[in-house]
């Protein structure tokens, strides 16, 4: 073999360098932006494209990634059969967009539209449609879902029958429709793709199986029984100097095409090359010019998109790392990835025979396209389905002029199997908000909003987050207590901090992804409880060298062998416990927890004097002071429009997740606290609001909070519907009772979310018991066998940003991200909107986030999503694979998804349409989210009620209400025995601890 090597050092200029990195960022950007799944945080799967407008984007992504941009056309067909989409939505779409004329005076694109959409063009292409003529004769017969008036249009007077006229009205379209040469295939972008071509052997499967080895032992977390040696120096000198070093490593059978391995490593070494320099040397060897690098960089990164993108998001964040924060690079990979490629492409060229350059073998021209006749085939039979559905008689057709043939056969062209789609989406989507907004706006037409309050004097007051599960747990407290009033506010509750907690090794940001924060909070134990501290250290370090020295001697051949023999007796327990009776099990640890990991009463490291300039080593300041303490509390009171009139209590409920068998259970975490849990926020505002400096610094900007006033931070486990309270030996003798209360009053609501929750699980959907639910979600949060401890986000669909008086009494299905806020409050002079900035600020790519990640996980799972969970295998504490060697899987389970509605988010506002953009324009990511129509908007005029949709850049004023809002007497009624998702609906009934549904045993 005879191969040109590029190796003088000096091509390497300046210039090639920059053009590397630039090509090796721009190709980044297309990676995923997953990190490690111990910190999930929902994003836009297709963040590389939000740039454009979303049609225009899933199309664009779905060349490039070979994934499905919409629901299929049977799926969307579907959908109107049973009436989720109505013909008149699918018109309304068509109308709404330009119309052109086919051919004049005849045809217009609408109506072209409007008969090819519904019942719709059958599906051929050259692979089906050779079979399908035959098994299916289509030729032989006309459609069968002709009206009579249609049927009677193509016949056009004649007399023949049907199927001569079926065969005439072929042979029209296949003598006008001119032959076309199929489009020449593309030269491969990668080498893998175009070894394949040139000798039909794999490359990738000839290089992923050691590349993704050494990235799971390079990237380890603690998983491994050793760590790659001398891995902080990067991951392209610790694999060069590991796999270069002669007679380490042996090829398996399987890696024989990477023979000469090792000496191409050491050979760089020798070279003192870097990773940017050898990728160049490489790409010298196959070749390619410098205008190429980009192109190939790109299908490089995208052949192992899971592995890359964790690579590139633990450079730019190497904190997100678990335990050991590696020395990450893009260029680091794309260097060892290069070097195998070369290796094996070099075998692979000389063991199938081939001689000459093998670099030469990029260079060779493209193959002249062949006609096909079965593509044209296609056309013609795609042609002679719309000819039926436009009721063109044969004769028309033989009529037409080239011009208006060729406009004709074009318009069809273009409304594709894709474009068809697009309509029948948007259709979707405008259906969900017809039923969504004509119920809002029929209640909205009979509530006053300005009672914005339950009364001057609330028996409580509860903050949640707003994340859509929280819509059925607020709803639930208040049928059940009517005196409860409840707010919705992100759940990093305005404190954006860098939190370390009693046990964490390191501290984590607790805030959204878009906010960094400046401050550092740490919790450490009362100085009356520094013993048990220790003691409790001293007992955690003893059990993980237990555990350590059973995991060494696990793998050691004595010991293993012994060990397997007596732990694994000894696991069964445990094992049928967590799968038999996995409830008592749960129990049963915690015990054991609570005996023998006692927890110290601890404090937070909240309070900063004005003048204290301390910093931690990362920047940070250690705690807060008094004012700004107060403006973060001022932050999250003032927006919902709570300045006095205070209820004696006030609980701040974080929330989080915990459930054993989940390896995506962050992902169910608080996607506004970065994907953990929101309980330390709730924690730390409460202590903030609490203090006496704080609240008299607040009383000087306008918020009342009364000495009589308490507030208590609480966490929320959506997965167990568990609720604990923070710092309750703080909370004032005076306020027992009203503690007494809360407690019944939530205990009460969150047995009834467990059985609003039970009705999507179809082993639970027949409970009719509040108890029996609760206990139902408690036993799947701690059950090993259980692939669904709870739905999450799935059914996530809508943000309604205003006062609770818009939806308190409604049943919104737990499919609504409630953010409270009052439009009152956001008119002082010089700062209108402030209030409603910082909100869509803050919560608008949160919640755009999760639902743009639910959306493209449901509408291509395999390559949006992670697939189904049975094959997952947890590596590194990093992902999943599946199996034992596979790319990392980004995006959703199939199990998370599957009872989605894959819609945009639809934010809706109560605010004028111009305050709105005003507000939202002011963050680029929200005005981009709403100008390329990633989600969609629509508004509520605070005082005259008036509702606008915003649709192709503009607000039109919504006008449909319903003669009357469906109506139930409590949620059960309701939602009871009904699994699929429920309209909305106006609890009528009277409170809900009298209602036979809500206390059923």
């Amino acid at each position: 073999m005879s191969i040109t090597i590029h190796d003088s050092q000096t091509e390497l200029g300046a210039t090639s360098a920059e053009r590397l990195e630039r090509a090796i960022d721009q190709a980044a950007h297309l990676l995923p932006s997953q990190g490690p799944i111990g910190v999930f945080i929902h994003h836009n799967t297709l963040h590389a494209f939000q740039h454009l407008p979303f049609e225009e984007a899933v199309v664009e992504a779905s060349k490039k990634f070979g994934a499905e941009p919409f629901l299929t056309e049977a799926r969307y067909r579907s959908e109107v059969k049973r009436g989720r989409i109505r013909i008149e939505d699918i018109e309304a779409v068509i109308d709404a967009e330009a119309d052109a004329a086919v051919w004049p005076r005849t045809l217009s694109r609408r109506q072209l539209r409007r008969a090819l959409i519904w019942p719709g063009l059958r599906s051929f292409s050259a692979d089906n449609i050779e079979w399908l003529i035959e098994e299916e004769s289509v030729l032989e017969r006309l459609r069968t879902d002709l009206s009579p008036e249609t049927l009677e249009a193509i016949r056009g007077g004649s007399d023949e029958d049907e199927a001569q006229l079926a065969h005439n009205l072929f042979s029209a379209c296949y003598r006008r429709l001119p032959k076309r040469a199929d489009p020449p295939p593309a030269l491969p972008d990668r080498p893998g793709v175009g070894l394949r071509w040139l000798t039909g052997v794999d490359l990738d499967l000839v290089i992923h199986p050691l590349l993704i080895r050494l990235s799971a032992a390079y990237l380890d977390q603690g998983q491994s029984y050793w760590p790659m040696p001398r891995s902080e120096e990067g991951f392209y000198p610790t694999v060069r100097d590991l796999l270069g070093q002669d007679g380490l490593y042996r090829l398996s059978p399987e890696e024989q095409h990477l023979v000469g391995l090792g000496a191409e490593f050491r050979e760089q070494r020798a070279l003192g090359l870097n990773a940017l320099e050898t990728i160049v040397r490489i790409l010298s060897k196959f070749g390619l010019p410098e205008s190429e690098w980009a192109g190939l960089v790109e299908a490089e990164l995208r052949a192992l998109p899971g592995w890359a993108g964790l690579f590139h998001q633990l450079e730019l964040d190497p904190g997100l790392a678990p335990h050991t924060p590696w020395r990450c690079s893009l260029a680091d990979f794309i260097a060892v990835r290069l070097t195998l490629t070369w290796v094996a492409f070099g075998n692979v060229w000389t063991r199938s025979g081939h001689k000459g350059e093998a670099a030469s073998a990029w260079r060779q021209p493209q193959r002249e396209g062949a006609r096909s006749s079965a593509g044209h085939l296609a056309r013609v039979v795609s042609l002679f389905d719309a000819a039926q559905l436009l009721g063109l008689s044969p004769g028309q057709i033989n009529s037409l002029s080239e011009t208006e043939f060729a406009r004709l056969t074009n318009e069809i062209d273009l409304f594709n199997d894709v474009e068809r789609r697009r309509v029948l989406h948007l259709a979707y989507e405008r259906r969900h908000e017809v039923d969504l907004l004509a119920p809002l706006k029929t209640w909205r037409e009979t509530i006053d909003p300005s009672q914005t309050r339950i009364g001057a004097a609330p028996r409580a007051q509860i903050f949640f987050c707003i994340d859509e599960r929280e819509e059925s747990f607020r709803r639930a407290i208040e049928e059940l207590e009517p005196e409860v009033e409840t707010f919705g506010a992100a759940g990093f509750f305005g404190v954006a901090v860098n939190y370390r907690g009693l046990d964490d090794p390191h501290g984590v940001a607790l805030c959204p992804v878009v906010v960094k924060p400046q401050h550092a909070v740490i919790e450490r134990p009362i100085i009356d409880d520094e013993a048990l501290q220790q003691k409790r250290q001293q007992r955690r370090r003893l059990w993980a060298s237990l555990l350590q020295t059973g995991f060494i001697g696990s793998r050691t051949l004595l010991r293993g062998w012994i060990g397997t023999i007596g732990f694994g007796l000894l696991s069964l327990f445990p094992l049928v416990g967590r799968t038999l009776a996995p409830r008592r099990m749960g129990q049963l640890y915690r015990w054991l927890e609570d005996r023998f990991l006692p927890v110290p009463s601890t404090e937070l490291t909240i309070m900063r004097a004005e003048e204290d300039g301390q910093e931690l080593t990362d920047q940070l300041l250690l705690g807060f002071s008094v004012s700004e303490r107060a403006e973060r509390v001022a932050a999250v009171l003032r927006p919902v429009g709570l300045t006095q009139d205070f209820s004696r209590l006030v609980i701040i409920l974080g929330h989080g997740s915990t459930c054993i068998n989940n390896p995506h259970e962050s992902a169910y975490h608080c996607g506004a606290c970065g994907g953990r849990r929101g309980g330390p926020n709730a924690r730390l505002f409460a202590a903030m609001a609490n203090n006496p400096l704080v609240r008299a610094h607040l009383r000087e900007i306008g918020i009342y909070i009364s000495d009589a006033t308490w507030f208590v931070g609480g966490d929320h486990d959506t997965a167990s519907d568990n609720i604990i309270f923070f710092d309750e030996g703080d909370i004032p003798s005076t306020h027992i009772d009203d503690l007494r209360f809360v407690r019944r009053a939530l205990d009460a609501a969150r047995a009834a979310n467990a059985l609003e929750r039970s009705r999507r699980f179809e082993s639970a959907w027949a409970i009719r018991s509040p108890a029996s639910a609760l206990l139902h979600v408690q036993e799947r949060a701690e059950h090993l066998a259980e692939p669904r401890p709870e739905c999450g986000h799935a059914t996530n669909a809508v943000a309604i940003v205003g006062r609770r008086s818009l939806t308190r009494g409604l049943f919104l299905d737990r499919r609504t991200f409630l953010i409270s806020y009052d439009p009152t409050t956001d008119d002082v002079p010089g700062q209108e909107g402030r209030s409603l900035a910082a909100l869509l600020g803050a919560a608008g790519p949160v919640c755009a986030g999760i639902n743009l990640e639910y959306y493209f996980s449901y509408v291509d799972n395999e390559r949006y999503g992670s697939g189904t969970k049975l094959p997952h295998n947890v590596t590194g504490l990093l992902g999943v694979m599946n199996g034992q060697s596979s790319d990392l899987r980004t995006g959703l389970p199939w199990q998370m998804v599957e009872i989605h509605e894959p819609v945009r988010l639809l934010l809706i506002v109560e605010s004028t349409p111009e305050k709105l953009l005003r507000a939202a324009f002011q963050s680029p990511v929200v005005r981009e989210l709403i100008e390329n129509r990633w989600i969609r908007l629509a508004t509520i005029d605070p005082d005259s009620g008036a509702f606008h949709v915003y649709r192709q850049g503009v607000f039109e004023p919504f006008t449909t209400s319903l003669e009357s809002l469906a109506t139930t007497a409590s949620s059960p009624d309701w939602f009871l025995g009904k699994p699929d998702h429920l309209p909305v609906a106006r609890i009528v009934g009277q409170p809900a601890h009298r209602n036979s549904a809500f206390v059923g045993k």
